[in-house]
């Protein structure tokens, strides 16, 4: 998955997927954890299929 557009995507990528980066100052490394900001819970996945699989049998 891929942002786009400025500096706020590029944050919520790092965020999402625990990524290193440079700090300005110094130049020094610095690894992120991932801190999720999308994402879906079992209940989530089975309630958007039980909508799709009623929508499909109408």
């Amino acid at each position: 998955m891929e942002f786009y557009g400025g500096k706020s995507p590029k944050i919520a990528s790092v965020h999402q997927f625990g990524l290193s980066e440079e700090n300005r100052k110094d130049g020094k490394k610095i690894d992120y954890p991932a801190r999720p900001l999308l994402g879906f819970t079992g209940e989530d996945v089975q309630m958007i299929e039980e909508i799709i699989l009623a929508h499909l049998d109408r």
